[in-house]
């Protein structure tokens, strides 16, 4: 069997620890709805925010999970699964997600403690649910988040995401790809992306292509004939005056050529000097080598002659240290739902609606949610799949670009900063409080 063969086996691919989770409960008659909470535990040091995304993916992650014949034969052949009953085997035989996801919009701006995703679903279903939405989430939040960030920090200038080679695979880079657009990047090198998610596709004549003729000027002439609207080339080899001399008889065709420097700086004023000397001075530079928050901010600050930005490793990485929770909330154990109080469940328990304000953000019981809409707030969990169908179409990403940047206009100063000084206030209602301290 190839890796391809391999993820075709979505009921396997979460931790194998949740499925003896299922087990456990189908035998003991746990067959009742269980709402849990997928929220943001914590930013890392020096973020403010965090731009949700990853949630269309992660809902068709859930939604598609199936366990063929041969997961179910591979499963009953482990221990852990000797004493399973038949009613397990036939329930993952029949397994289709059945239940209810609430989410935020992509592309809206979260805090620690706030529900991305609300999922209410028999508990077998519910728990097996939680890999996939980890997954998805979590990277595509880390990657739209360092975006957002990235593009607040570069001044106006444009930002491109090239991470994909640093994927493992086409999935993630597809996910990558999108999320880093919800944050706020112009375009993307993955091609497969811009054609999927119809998005803005970029990309230079790489050092590779000029290897490949052996020769510069032969590189040059050849892009001049067959491609003269492409526009985009790399720096050739040679000191930054030598390197633009190559491009001097093609000037009428380059549009932008990379600077990929570790000394981006000090780099691109030598090549803005020498395009400025060969008459060159329209054509743009686009920087890159290993930059992060604080190299943009100091190409920013120093009014380096980098007029667009390309961001590979740094961007699709994500945020070190940002983590994220998958906790039971509320669980129907007999006629009515209880509110999960045990240390093992959602630190805030209870099912929630997340309610933005202009200058805090209220975690309220979802019963209240339309006294705290008359008070002002915006409901921000809204149903995206109801017993186990999609409710809409999956929104262009730039719908989620839109709002993520209407969100970070809306932010004070000092959270949007890198690094932040302020916290977004987020608060309980009484009533939730009261249920927390239970």
């Amino acid at each position: 069997m190839g890796p391809s063969d391999a993820l075709s086996r979505t009921g396997l691919q979460v931790d194998f620890y949740l499925l003896v989770l299922a087990a456990v409960y189908h035998a003991d008659g746990l067959w009742g709805d269980a709402t849990f909470d997928l929220t943001l535990r914590a930013l890392p040091e020096g973020a403010g925010y965090a731009v949700a995304a990853g949630v269309h993916e992660a809902v068709e992650a859930v939604r598609s999970m199936r366990f063929s014949e041969e997961d179910i034969a591979w499963l009953r052949q482990q221990k852990a699964f000797a004493d399973a009953s038949p009613g397990f085997w036939s329930a993952l035989e029949y397994f289709e997600f059945q239940g209810d996801i609430d989410a935020v919009a992509e592309g809206t701006l979260v805090f620690p403690d706030e529900p991305i995703l609300r999922v209410t679903a028999p508990l077998l279903q519910a728990t097996l649910a939680q890999t996939l939405l980890l997954q998805k989430v979590g990277h595509a939040t880390m990657t739209a988040t360092r975006a957002a960030r990235f593009v607040e920090l570069a001044g106006g200038r444009r930002v491109y995401e090239f991470g994909s080679r640093r994927m493992p695979g086409p999935a993630s880079a597809l996910l990558a790809a999108r999320a880093a657009f919800v944050g706020g990047c112009y375009a993307t090198s993955n091609a497969l992306a811009a054609a999927e998610l119809d998005i803005p596709a970029m990309g230079t004549l790489s050092s590779g292509f000029f290897a490949a003729y052996g020769d510069d000027d032969r590189a040059l002439e050849a892009f001049s004939i067959h491609f003269p609207s492409v526009g985009f080339v790399n720096l050739p080899d040679g000191s930054a005056f030598e390197a633009v001399r190559k491009l001097k008889a093609y000037q009428e065709l380059i549009r932008i050529v990379r600077v990929d420097s570790s000394s981006l700086e000090s780099e691109a004023r030598k090549v803005r000097q020498a395009l400025n000397r060969t008459g060159m001075s329209e054509v743009l530079i686009l920087g890159s080598g290993s930059l992060d928050e604080d190299a943009i901010a100091r190409l920013d600050r120093n009014k380096a002659p980098v007029d667009l930005i390309g961001v590979g490793k740094s961007l699709v990485r994500g945020l070190d240290g940002t983590g994220f929770s998958y906790r039971l909330s509320e669980i129907w154990r007999g006629h009515e739902p209880e509110p999960a109080l045990h240390a093992g469940a959602s630190k805030i328990p209870g099912r929630k609606q997340l309610v933005r304000f202009d200058d805090h953000d209220v975690l309220a019981k979802v019963d209240e949610e339309h006294e705290q809409m008359a008070l002002g707030g915006k409901p921000l969990l809204k149903p995206v799949v109801e017993g186990g169908q999609r409710l809409s179409d999956v929104p262009h990403p730039s719908v989620g670009a839109e709002l993520c940047a209407k969100g970070l206009a809306r932010l004070p100063e000092g959270v949007r900063a890198w690094p932040a000084t302020e916290t977004w206030p987020v608060r309980l209602t009484g009533r939730l409080s009261a249920l927390s301290l239970g």
